[in-house]
């Protein structure tokens, strides 16, 4: 008996690994940074170097929070979008945006970062989002290209007057995609299966 539970405990875990399917990704979290061109009504100076984040998720196509330089939304409290980059398009978007239609608030904000295809290709050749965003040699994050890619961080009043802007081409972004839970559950079916053939020995 001893003898066929290594190996039932074994094979139940090299079955849970090969029936576990290639992890999707459920939201992507990307870091990134910039120096200021231009502002309104901030405390910021050109040349400033900010910071932001997001968190996209991208079973819904919503964003679970989204930050540029201490300015942001709630979670669930905005519409969103991030088109991924398709053949032949020489930016990808990443915005969210909140108004006062759609949410009752007292104003327009908007956040974006605005990726932009090196020149050498213009155009960015994949519509896998996943594999675009963690790939940095496809946008351009040098400042001194006059095609480099940008942050953005407006509000408006509910007249569409401009109460704060936030400029900054981008230095720096990393992106990491975090795979959906139940990817992950085959896997630890059969370490729990390893697990009680252990202690059953002990």
């Amino acid at each position: 008996m001893q003898l066929r539970l290594p190996v039932a405990g074994l094979a139940l875990a090299m079955f849970a690994t090969a029936a576990t399917p290639p992890a999707e990704a459920a939201s992507i979290l990307a870091n990134f940074s910039g120096t200021v061109s231009n502002q309104i009504g901030t405390t910021y100076n050109v040349g400033n170097l900010i910071s932001g984040s997001f968190d996209y998720d991208t079973s819904t196509g919503r964003y679970d929070s989204f930050d540029i330089a201490g300015y942001g939304l709630p979670s669930g409290s905005f519409s969103s979008y991030a088109p991924p980059p398709l053949q032949k398009t020489s930016s990808a978007i990443f915005e969210a945006n909140q108004s006062p239609s759609g949410n009752g608030s007292s104003g327009y904000t908007d956040l974006s970062v605005n990726l932009e295809a090196p020149f050498t290709n213009n155009e960015f050749n994949t519509t896998d989002l996943v594999a675009f965003v963690t790939n940095p040699g496809t946008y351009i994050t040098d400042p001194t290209d006059p095609g480099v890619s940008t942050i953005s961080y407006i509000s408006r009043d509910a007249n569409s007057n401009v109460l704060t802007q936030l400029n900054a081409n981008l230095t720096s972004f990393s992106a990491t995609a975090v795979p959906e839970p139940s990817g992950l559950t085959p896997l630890a079916a059969g370490a729990v299966a390893l697990l009680i053939w252990h202690r059953r020995r002990g």
